[in-house]
């Protein structure tokens, strides 16, 4: 039997979010997930045992979880705009803070993924 899988999904609760940017790459999950996925906006409820899916990970705030939430978890970063172009996106000590917390969380991580090459290698 395969282990559930967690996906993070708070875009219900954002109107702007179900037509653009993430909320759009999450409707698509949702449409080609396999049934054992389960889309959740409560990371406290998830249970231990299965797979995590993380698809929000921005840097510059702070992350929606600090210890490990399952057995396995992915992260999945879209871009890194923010960190690649810091003059053109001030973000002050708050955002510098939420970076740094961001980082050191990404470290109980099993896997981080990302959707196009440039990301990646911005990652690396």
């Amino acid at each position: 039997m395969r282990p559930p899988v967690y996906v993070y999904d708070p875009t219900p609760l954002d109107v702007l979010s179900r037509v653009r940017g993430i909320g759009r790459y999450l409707q698509i999950l949702r449409e080609v997930a396999e049934p054992h996925w389960i889309f959740t906006q409560d990371i406290k409820s998830i249970p231990t045992h299965g797979i995590f899916i993380n698809p929000f990970i921005n840097f510059f705030q702070y992350p929606r979880h600090i210890k490990r939430v399952t057995d396995r978890q992915i992260a999945v970063i879209h871009d890194l705009i923010g960190l690649k172009y810091p003059d053109d996106f001030p973000v002050g000590i708050k955002g510098e803070l939420a970076t740094w917390v961001n980082k050191q969380v990404l470290k109980s991580y099993d896997a981080i993924i990302t959707d196009s090459e440039t990301s990646k290698k911005d990652i690396v």
